[in-house]
């Protein structure tokens, strides 16, 4: 996913006046008062993630110690109390439901009324240990791996259980049980609000269109989404031949996902998924047991179809698992986790619901297909369309006549060149020091180099004309 790096440059600005504004004398203070008075101490730095500020705190001995996490509000296109809320939801819930280790929930405030002079928070669990890394499974020996593969197999086979009426994020209910209460929101919704696309408009959070109960549905308004993003992302086309080919691919990817879609399925199950389960969240000891799984606050209950194995089986990225020989490699990975999942089950339930749920789950690219409509991201998008449907054979000439075909396709790339242009402008303006220190090239970050492309495409080359293309309808 490519980011506006303008939008990021203003976020990062008010992360850091928040993060400035956190007092630890407050931080060591309220761990003491949390722990009956004892003396608090760090032990070891702040480390700020990508949605939350986490401070270590330990007691006499650091025989316990906590993690006190202020969620980031400016990275935060919700209201950061709903954030933690559903991270406290979530952990307490696996805590009680299945044997997946998760950090322990010391306390948590949600205003400011109790504890005016820090922001809210939440107090887990310290886990000790070291976090797993896509590079550090790839060279391990296959019987270590295997150890690794054993144990999240029973994780998502007691997950697959955890089955619910609609499609959504999980919070306690009036009358006390957990259910799903809003719509589903995941990193890259988060994401795309903050930079502007503004994915909220295709689905609303809350209310009655934020809770989905179709898989179809869900799967249509993620696709809605991409529309969105496409069309309004500053920095997700570097070109006009660039948003000629996103753009046909995108509606590549649209029918394909139209065939994707079990209709058998479409009334549920609908299950618990991890959310955000990359591999650095996953602790291990140095048996290679897992004593935790961190951040749960993007958990979610998804249509059967979303819930699919680890992405990091055989590749760090989505992209790298799209040519014909990576996907070949990752259904390999796969049968060893399909087959781990079947013995757990057996084991654990006595019967293979999971794994026969996903005994043809890599057919015609469906491993991928919900991880990039779960990640909204154009870029990957792209990448399935040129290299795993069209072996990196760029149909040109098809490509053409697609556009050719509609006046507000070529309309839409006559946008997208005008839009790269002025988003180039604003990069030349943030990487400016002053005007007086115009150095030659204009100070360009990488991810703004393109092409001067207006001149280009609106003095006589490469126009097509033809009918109207229709986006979804809340787009108007």
């Amino acid at each position: 996913m490519r980011h506006n790096v303008v939008e990021r440059a203003t976020i990062r600005g008010r992360r850091d006046v928040f993060v400035r504004n956190i007092n630890e004398d407050r931080i060591l203070t309220l761990a003491s008062n949390y722990h009956g008075g004892d003396k608090a101490e760090f032990f070891m730095p702040p480390r700020q993630g990508r949605f939350n500020a986490n401070y270590f705190v330990g007691f006499p001995g650091f025989t316990e110690r906590w993690v006190i996490r202020f969620p980031l509000q400016p990275h935060l296109a919700m209201d950061s109390k709903l954030h933690m809320l559903k991270e406290k939801t979530a952990i307490e819930l696996i805590a009680e439901k299945t044997t997946i280790p998760v950090p322990k929930v010391i306390g948590h405030c949600l205003d400011n009324g109790h504890h005016p002079q820090v922001p809210p928070f939440i107090i887990i669990e310290y886990i000790g240990g070291e976090p797993l890394s896509f590079e550090r499974f790839e060279v391990m020996e296959p019987s270590k791996r295997q150890m690794i593969i054993d144990q999240l197999a029973d994780y998502y086979g007691q997950l697959r259980r955890m089955t619910y009426s609609r499609i959504g994020s999980l919070s306690p209910t009036m009358l006390g049980p957990v259910d799903v209460t809003r719509g589903p929101v995941n990193p890259m919704f988060n994401d795309e609000e903050l930079e502007g696309t503004q994915p909220s408009t295709v689905r609303e959070l809350r209310g009655p269109q934020g809770m989905v109960s179709s898989a179809t549905e869900y799967a249509v308004s993620l696709l809605g989404m991409m529309q969105r993003t496409l069309r309004y992302g500053a920095a997700n086309t570097t070109s006009g031949n660039d948003a000629r080919d996103k753009l046909y691919y995108l509606s590549r990817f649209e029918a394909v996902v139209k065939g994707w879609i079990d209709e058998s399925l479409d009334e549920g199950p609908f299950v618990l998924s991890f959310g955000d389960l990359h591999e650095r969240n996953i602790i291990l000891d140095e048996n290679l047991r897992i004593q935790g799984i961190l951040n749960w606050a993007w958990s979610r209950v998804v249509p059967l179809q979303f819930f699919y194995p680890p992405r990091w089986l055989a590749a760090k990225t989505t992209s790298a698992s799209m040519s014909p020989a990576a996907y070949g490699h990752y259904v390999q990975r796969l049968d060893v986790f399909r087959e781990a999942v079947r013995r757990k089950e057996l084991r654990r339930f006595g019967n293979t619901l999971l794994s026969d749920d996903w005994s043809r789950i890599e057919t015609n690219g469906g491993l991928l297909i919900p991880a990039i409509l779960d990640d909204l991201d154009i870029q990957d998008m792209y990448h399935f369309g040129y290299k795993f449907l069209d072996n990196e054979q760029r149909p040109t000439q098809r490509i053409k006549d697609f556009i050719g075909v509609d006046p507000a396709r070529w309309m839409f790339v006559m946008e997208k060149i005008v839009q790269r242009e002025l988003y180039v402008g604003q990069c030349n303006e943030l990487r400016r020091p002053s005007p007086d220190r115009r150095g030659p090239g204009g100070y360009l970050p990488l991810e703004c180099v393109g092409e001067s492309m207006a001149s280009r495409y609106l003095f006589g080359v490469d126009i097509w004309a033809g009918q109207s293309f229709q986006w979804n309808s809340h787009d108007s």
